[in-house]
């Protein structure tokens, strides 16, 4: 491997832990730590400064302005939670202006998907089976009405979000 395909898949295998945290934390306590949110932006330009990353920084660093400015809105209206809001926002960043359209969609088709999940009575079976297993946050999940919407943020940004150069092999980017 060579250094500046590690420099690439450093930084994105700990965007993929802090996904499965945010998503984890979200699936068992209703909520994504402040922490975790801070991490995934944080991180970001670690990957986007690497030489080849061929990152559109200032359209990513606009992108997520504004989803957190709209986000902030839809989180006043009751529509959104503050940690999915925040979530979303620093998930824009390493999706980008490009793949966002996607993005939405996808987190869209997702979030329904599990709410229809979440609003079907054979939960109810699911989370007894869970409950005898120990398993009480995933559990209280599904006994709960509300939708962790953690679960859709990530799968739509582990679909949506662009393969960099120099993890695919592409010709004349790996050095």
């Amino acid at each position: 491997m060579s250094l500046a395909t590690a420099i690439h898949a450093f930084p994105l295998a700990l965007f993929t832990g802090l996904l499965g945290l945010a998503a984890v934390t979200d699936l068992q306590e209703y909520r994504i730590p402040n922490s975790v949110n801070l991490a995934i932006a944080a991180l970001f330009p670690v990957y986007a400064l690497a030489p080849g990353a061929g990152v559109d920084i200032t359209g990513a660093l606009i992108l997520a302005a504004v989803v957190l400015a709209v986000g902030t809105g839809l989180f006043a209206l009751g529509v959104l939670g503050g940690g999915d809001v925040k979530l979303i926002a620093a998930v824009s960043l390493w999706v980008g202006p490009a793949a966002f359209v996607d993005f939405l969609l996808i987190m869209a088709l997702t979030g329904g998907l599990f709410a229809l999940v979440q609003s079907s009575q054979w939960r109810l079976g699911v989370a007894q089976f869970l409950m005898d297993r120990g398993e009480t946050g995933v559990a209280r999940t599904l006994i709960g009405r509300d939708v962790p919407y953690a679960v859709a943020i990530v799968t739509a940004t582990v679909i949506a979000m662009p393969v960099p150069p120099l993890l695919t092999g592409a010709p004349g980017l790996a050095g």
